[in-house]
């Protein structure tokens, strides 16, 4: 059955079912039963390749998971995209660091975050202020109008 098994170099998620009904057969075993098997570390050494590569598998879904997260928050961020980004930065720092390696668009995430911050000091400096950074203070006024009186520069 092992004798079946790919090289260690050559193992694929494919090989999953075949390399677990080895494990298992290996398993059911006696001890002196096992003493015969003279490739063990063939199989020993499939295994820890496919777990390696269920590993990665699992980080890539994980990271991938994120990822999309992240892209689906709105652009531009607003006040009221608080909780979505907020939710994409706890998805995030559950990931583990090699998951978090995989994520490429961590720097969309950090800028809807200094955005939701820059917002709420604002908020904070202004109540009638805007939730969105390219939204006028006074939307019904425009920035040219000023207090009615003008200068000339003669």
């Amino acid at each position: 059955m092992i004798d079946n098994l790919p090289e260690p170099s050559a193992v694929s998620l494919d090989d999953k079912d075949k390399i677990n009904a080895a494990l298992d057969a290996y398993g059911a075993l006696t001890d002196s039963e096992k003493s015969l098997v003279y490739n063990y570390d063939k199989l020993a050494s499939d295994e820890q390749v496919l777990n390696d590569l269920v590993k990665k598998d699992n980080d890539k879904k994980a990271a991938k998971a994120v990822t999309d997260m992240i892209s689906s928050l709105p652009d531009p961020i607003t006040l009221k995209d608080e909780e979505a980004v907020n939710k994409a930065r706890a998805a995030y720092d559950k990931l583990t660091d090699d998951q978090k390696a995989l994520v490429e668009n961590y720097d969309v995430l950090v800028k809807a975050m200094k955005t939701i911050d820059d917002l709420k000091k604002q908020a904070k400096d202004d109540p009638n202020g805007p939730t969105n950074p390219g939204q006028p203070n006074n939307p019904g006024q425009s920035s040219s109008q000023g207090n009615g009186s003008t200068r000339s520069s003669s």
